[in-house]
C-alpha cells in the first residue's frame, strides 16, 4: 500500500450449534404407559467473528452472537426468546 510492505493478518471463524430438548415422560402405576411430552426447547446459536492484525502489537476482533430458544412440541413452560451481544475488542501489547 503506497509502497509499505504491511504485515496483517486476518481471520474469520463461524460457529454454529443446534440443539433440541424433547423429554419423554411414562406414567407409571396407571396401569397405562403412555408416553407424554415433556416441556422441550430446540437452542439455535450462530457465533461469527473476525479477527485482524494490525501489527505484531495491535490486534482487533469483532464478533457476533445470537441465541434463539424455542418451546418444542406442546411445552407451555418455555417461551420463545432470543439474545445478541456483539463487540470489539482491542489488544495492544506493550513490551
Amino acid at each position: 500500500l503506497f509502497g509499505l510492505s504491511l504485515q496483517n493478518d486476518i481471520a474469520f471463524a463461524l460457529t454454529f450449534s443446534n440443539s433440541k430438548n424433547e423429554p419423554i415422560n411414562y406414567e407409571f402405576g396407571s396401569g397405562v404407559k403412555v408416553p407424554v411430552t415433556g416441556n422441550g426447547s430446540s437452542v439455535t446459536t450462530i457465533n461469527p467473528s473476525i479477527q485482524y492484525s494490525l501489527s505484531s502489537k495491535v490486534s482487533m476482533q469483532l464478533f457476533y452472537k445470537y441465541i434463539s430458544t424455542k418451546p418444542t412440541g406442546t411445552s407451555v413452560t418455555t417461551v420463545p426468546r432470543s439474545s445478541n451481544e456483539g463487540g470489539l475488542n482491542i489488544r495492544i501489547t506493550i513490551q
